[in-house]
């Protein structure tokens, strides 16, 4: 929360970042930063900051964590617009996490981001060679109600994911 600006361009409620406006979220974050935990699930009503939690939770991860990060939407173009319009202003106007950008801006791509700790790949869940071609130790869904139950002659989506998480 300290280190984690909210633009106007992310949230209705543009600044500084915290968990007081929805303490809901805390008790996620928290098992999200436990090192016994594995799965987080997120399980509330629409537009009630699940993506963004996922978000607050990658950005912890992207400052505290060494590894690889995945984030997976039921399409690319869903991934790519999240990226582009919700995580790129969160990293832009966080003085933190801006920092960890590699000063090569060949790589921090919008699907493919070279942080100091590791590279974020921003995927769409529809393609069974997005979701089998990656590893990654942290791995965040968003959405999955909307991802095809079943890939053609492939096993579902998150099974897919699940079997590249570094565990």
């Amino acid at each position: 929360e300290d280190n984690v600006f909210m633009p106007a361009q992310a949230t209705p409620k543009p600044g500084k970042y915290s968990t007081d406006n929805v303490p809901y979220v805390r008790a996620p974050m928290e098992c999200w930063t436990d090192n016994e935990t594995k799965i987080v699930v997120l399980k509330w009503s629409a537009q009630s900051t699940k993506t963004t939690c996922e978000f607050m939770c990658m950005a912890h991860d992207v400052k505290n964590y060494l590894g690889n990060i995945l984030f997976n939407m039921p399409s690319e173009p869903m991934a790519k617009s999240k990226a582009e319009t919700v995580w790129f202003p969160i990293i832009n106007s966080s003085p933190a996490l801006k920092a960890l950008k590699p000063s090569n801006k060949n790589k921090f791509k919008i699907l493919e981001q070279h942080m100091q700790n590791g590279v974020i790949n921003f995927i769409g869940g529809n393609s069974a060679t997005n979701l089998a071609s990656r590893s990654a130790g942290r791995i965040f869904t968003d959405e999955i109600d909307k991802l095809k139950a079943q890939l053609i002659n492939e096993a579902d989506p998150l099974s897919l994911l699940f079997e590249r998480a570094e565990w």
